[in-house]
């Protein structure tokens, strides 16, 4: 079960990486799809395990694993065909003059589709090994070795990201796109902002 649900930790922010909405049945359904592989590969041991992917157990998981940035949709977005037909254009112009040899829309529209493409149980399965290694890895015992997150250091990168939201508010021609994308990035961030207040109640 641990081991799932981190699996599908990985693939719902890889989702929210992408800019994809997910939907709660989306979730619950790769959920169940990862405990049925997961049950497989480790044989016998587990075949009288079960598992139902409620809602509540939903929840409880987004808490467990602090996904800051798991916001369900009800439905998905749609596509603006031209922008994204503009945006081809655009990259294989950037592709000629840059001198990155011969390649034509056709290449590049596939290229940014492997990049598009939802992380299959197959990956995720490839990927667990190493995640195991990563757990069981020893802390480092230098404590100048230890990452920390400053007041400073948090405040620093919340206004690099406002500067940012406000050239997409400022420069888009299309409202709603930037308004969507800086709702996205507000929403990954949420969970520093807590961290900041924190440690900045903690100060005084």
């Amino acid at each position: 079960m641990v081991t799932m649900e981190r699996l599908l930790c990985i693939w719902i922010e890889d989702i929210y990486r992408r800019n994809s909405p997910c939907t709660l049945m989306a979730a619950q359904g790769k959920a169940v799809s990862l405990f049925e592989d997961l049950k497989k590969k480790e044989g016998s041991n587990a075949e009288t395990e079960t598992f139902t992917a409620s809602r509540g157990w939903f929840e409880r998981c987004r808490k467990r694993k602090k996904l800051c940035n798991a916001r369900l949709v009800g439905e998905s977005a749609s596509v603006d065909s031209e922008a994204a037909a503009a945006y081809l254009a655009s990259l294989k112009k950037i592709i000629d003059e840059r001198g990155f040899g011969e390649i034509n829309e056709e290449d590049a529209a596939e290229l940014l589709e492997s990049h598009d493409e939802e992380l299959s149980n197959s990956d995720l399965l490839e990927i667990e090994p190493q995640l195991t290694e990563d757990q069981e890895a020893p802390e480092p015992r230098n404590p100048e070795q230890a990452k920390t997150l400053s007041t400073k250091d948090l405040y620093e990168a919340f206004r690099l990201l406002e500067n940012a939201m406000a050239i997409f508010t400022e420069k888009d021609p299309q409202q709603e796109r930037s308004a969507q994308v800086n709702r996205m990035i507000t929403d990954a961030y949420i969970c520093y902002r807590e961290i900041y207040e924190r440690k900045k109640r903690h100060a005084q």
